[in-house]
């Protein structure tokens, strides 16, 4: 009977949201009702049928909730209630959903099935959406909800499958919460809280950030991004990605430079790198290229960016000291890719003089290139492999503006590196393209009688 009901009203809840937006309106306005009565059945009945084993009546509970949740007569809401207004009239219900994240089943599948439902839920709640008029509330939802995020810590951490659950389920909720209140997630003190109509409110509506949970919760998030698991360092990434949305007056000072520096060796050693164990593509069984691809090309290159803007000659003096301690050709690529991913900054750097840091940037490069394109240097020990072969290629590629204002810069060295690279068939397209750019670029410096001789000899 209890299945039969939650299907039905879950069937009924989907009907009304596939409604016209005029009728949509009008029945979630007239089954506002039905909306309290199934909140109030959620946060009794599914710790109720979890305790009684009884999984798949909780699984249709947790259904039957969401599909209410997002009959919102706000057709730009997502769902139908703020934090702070849902944590008011059902105090339970957050917390019911919480002790579901590292729930235990008698089938792995099953408890698997409900956790990411509930975080499925918890992220729609917590994330972007509508805020209440009593703003001091919405503050305070928000806050206990961080709270309730520190709670799962040692699960979030515990390693292995056991933990990759609550840790994938704590790094997406922390990034749902970020881009609702980057300024409860990240801010001072005297932080303002976010108005009804979306804007930040002034004045005497401002409400302050207790700042309780921000370091900790930073703490745990720097943990989640070294975990080996790609869905869990993919939405810390995003955590990282929306603080940095706040201007750096504005955050608590743990969150500005020493945060971001924090992160650069779990990412250089962590997510940026091939496995230890990698070989080739072609026999890899547990990582898929394009996955591993998009994910640098593009959620992780976006945060090397950040994390070199917020920490300048450091980074560059990083990446230089983990090529000299590479023991293997992942570090080394590894290594080399992170230097790739911040060329646009780095190069913009250099040639501003007005950058207080320039001389010291310009420095730090040219021993890096130095060092790849010299036959005894550190990194060049490592272009046997054609995995950094390419990356050493695109590198150069991206740099090549840098080689075309920089007299000094090894030029014959690099385009030697590029007519190796042109040998192995991973690396060759990557080499062929930089090759072109610096062919393009220092035109006038290839010219030279002796640049030349020394090509041809190779």
């Amino acid at each position: 009977m209890s299945e039969c009901a939650l299907s039905m009203l879950t069937a009924l809840a989907e009907e009304i949201n596939n409604m016209d937006k005029n009728r949509r309106k009008e029945l979630v306005d007239a089954t506002s009702s039905q909306w309290l009565d199934v909140a109030r059945l959620a946060q009794g009945f599914i710790p109720e049928q979890m305790a009684a084993g009884n999984y798949g009546l909780a699984h249709g509970a947790l259904l039957c909730l969401q599909g209410w949740l997002r009959l919102s007569s706000d057709p730009s809401s997502t769902v139908r209630m703020s934090p702070g207004q849902l944590a008011a009239q059902h105090p339970q219900l957050l917390t019911c959903l919480f002790s579901l994240l590292g729930a235990t089943a008698t089938e792995a599948v099953t408890a698997e099935r409900i956790e990411t439902l509930a975080c499925e839920i918890l992220c729609e709640l917590l994330g972007p959406g509508p805020v209440g008029q009593d703003l001091q509330q919405e503050r305070l939802a928000v806050e206990a909800a961080m709270g309730a995020l520190l709670a799962l810590r040692d699960l979030a951490l515990t390693p292995g499958a056991q933990g990759t659950g609550v840790a994938r389920c704590a790094a997406s909720i922390a990034s749902a919460l970020a881009q609702r209140d980057t300024e409860a997630v990240c801010g001072n003190a005297a932080a303002p809280v976010p108005a009804a109509n979306g804007a930040i409110s002034n004045g005497t509506a401002a409400v302050a950030v207790s700042g309780q949970h921000v370091l900790p919760l930073a703490e745990l998030m720097l943990h989640l991004v070294a975990r080996p698991e790609r869905a869990v360092c993919e939405s810390a990434v995003e955590y990282f990605l929306m603080v940095n949305t706040l201007p750096t007056d504005e955050r608590h000072p743990q969150m500005v430079g020493p945060l971001y520096l924090s992160l650069l060796q779990p990412l250089m050693k962590g997510r940026a790198c091939y496995a230890q164990q990698f070989v080739s593509w072609n026999e890899e069984v547990d990582d898929d290229e394009e996955a591993f691809h998009r994910f640098r090309d593009q959620s992780l290159s976006e945060l090397l960016e950040t994390v070199y803007l917020m920490t300048g000659t450091t980074y560059l003096s990083s990446i230089q000291d983990s090529i000299n301690s590479a023991q293997s050709w992942q570090q080394a690529e590894a290594a080399l890719y992170c230097l790739k991913a911040v060329a646009r900054p780095v190069k913009n750097h250099v040639t501003n003089t007005a950058y207080q840091h320039a001389a010291q940037t310009s420095e730090l490069l040219m021993a890096l290139f130095t060092d790849l394109c010299s036959p005894q240097g550190r990194a060049a020990a490592y272009l046997s492999s054609p995995y950094t072969c390419a990356t050493a290629a695109s590198l150069i590629g991206a740099y090549a503006p840098w080689f075309d204002v920089t007299p000094a810069a090894p030029l014959e060295g690099a385009l030697r590196l590029l007519l190796h690279a042109l040998g192995f068939p991973y690396s060759w397209h990557a080499a062929a393209g930089a090759f072109k750019a610096l062919c393009m670029r220092c035109a006038s410096r290839l010219s030279s009688a002796p640049l030349l001789q020394g090509l041809a000899s190779v």
